[in-house]
């Protein structure tokens, strides 16, 4: 083999690899022959599995995990490289080859997870009101903007997210860029990284719109439609109440009240509650508010009972603006009381709880605006613009006279 010449290592290892070769052609030949379905994917792994070579089907696992792990998403099956896989590694013979490429997409995995996980408690936090520190997120953040990171899918994007979380004010810039990048290719990403991407997203175009920002409805619109159409948002064919209620109630502040009422009819079936739940009765009221039937909106909050703290309010707060539309002055008042007592009975002050104890106060004060004086008028005005959060700004304006 060496034709008297001393050894060498590298001609050696070439010659071991050009053999491996020939070998894993004769398997995959071997192979062909047993698969009862003739096709041209032949699985080397499986033809070393059945020679019980598990030793060569490992090195073969492992150097496809390797070419895989930047693309392949899942954090369950593809981010940390299995420990066995590792150990495999350093009994071979160019094992610091795999080591240090192992290595890498390690960092890039470890990293890209931690940020997802922050991501996931970040919305959490925003939901409940509570902060809670997150150990190394600094550091990881630090990193994930330098390179190779800052352009790796599996870092990149979950910096971006947590931006949108931690940056509100600025977030615009991660936002786009998220977008851009990230969102427009989200078929490279598995069907649950592609959900968790696109939520994150929409949470920050829905906080946004909460505190003013209408121009974030077209967007979060525009991106609602996009994962209706990749089915990113269904959960076994199934679409929860209050991505329902989000979708509809946005397409209605945009004015598109003939999609929104095709919307309602195509997809109550799909609801994860039933057709014939509450989400239903309170989308027809909605539909029917869109329309100025303000007669059909106190109908259709009539066939169903609200349970759900969130369902209950955004029903109570569609009776109050059919009452004052209808100019039911007994029973606007009766409303206003009752409900404000209700909320100030809640121990705990959410986000939500303090918006709808905003909308119901300051529509208390307007109701009794005829008493006030012009410049009364414009302090109260003034004091709706600047309330946060209030949800309702834009109506409590309209009927300021």
């Amino acid at each position: 083999m060496y034709d008297d010449q001393p050894f060498d290592h590298s001609r050696w290892k070439s010659l071991n690899s050009r053999l491996l070769g020939e070998l894993e052609t004769w398997l995959s030949y071997k192979q062909f022959l047993r698969s009862k379905q003739k096709s041209n994917a032949i699985n080397i792994t499986d033809g070393y599995l059945f020679l019980e070579l598990d030793y060569l089907r490992q090195k073969r696992l492992l150097k496809k995990r390797i070419r895989k792990l930047e693309h392949q998403l899942n954090l369950n099956k593809y981010w940390i490289l299995d420990l066995s896989l590792v150990d495999i590694v350093q009994d071979v013979a160019d094992r610091n080859d795999y080591v240090s490429e192992g290595s890498h997409f390690l960092d890039l995995s470890i990293i890209g997870l931690k940020l997802r996980q922050a991501s996931l408690s970040l919305s959490s936090q925003t939901l409940r009101e509570h902060e809670s520190n997150i150990p190394l997120l600094d550091a990881c953040l630090e990193i994930a903007k330098s390179e190779p990171y800052r352009k790796s899918s599996v870092v990149a994007p979950y910096r971006l997210t947590v931006l949108l979380y931690l940056d509100l004010d600025r977030g615009e810039d991660h936002f786009k860029e998220l977008r851009d990048d990230w969102l427009s290719k989200l078929d490279m990403f598995p069907k649950g990284e592609q959900e968790g991407l696109m939520r994150h997203a929409l949470n920050f175009c829905i906080r946004k719109i909460n505190i003013g920002s209408e121009e974030y409805l077209s967007q979060a619109f525009s991106l609602y439609k996009m994962a209706l159409s990749q089915g990113i948002l269904y959960q076994r064919t199934k679409i929860s109440p209050f991505t329902f209620d989000n979708i509809l109630g946005i397409a209605l502040r945009l004015g598109k009240t003939e999609w929104a009422e095709k919307f309602l009819v195509q997809e109550a079936k799909n609801l994860s509650t039933g057709e014939n739940s509450p989400t239903v009765a309170l989308n027809k009221a909605r539909l029917a508010l869109a329309k100025s039937d303000f007669e059909g909106v106190l109908i259709a909050l009539r066939q169903s009972a609200f349970d759900d703290f969130i369902h209950r309010m955004a029903a109570e707060t569609l009776r109050l603006k059919a009452y004052w539309a209808l100019d039911y002055h007994d029973l606007l008042v009766a409303h206003i009381a009752n409900t404000r007592s209700m909320l100030r009975r809640k121990k705990q002050l959410s986000y939500h709880v303090q918006n709808y104890c905003n909308i119901f106060d300051l529509a208390e004060h307007v109701r009794k605006g005829s008493l006030l004086t012009n410049n009364d008028k414009a302090l109260l005005k003034e004091k709706i613009r600047l309330t946060k959060p209030l949800t309702e700004r834009a109506w409590l304006i309209s009927i300021l006279k």
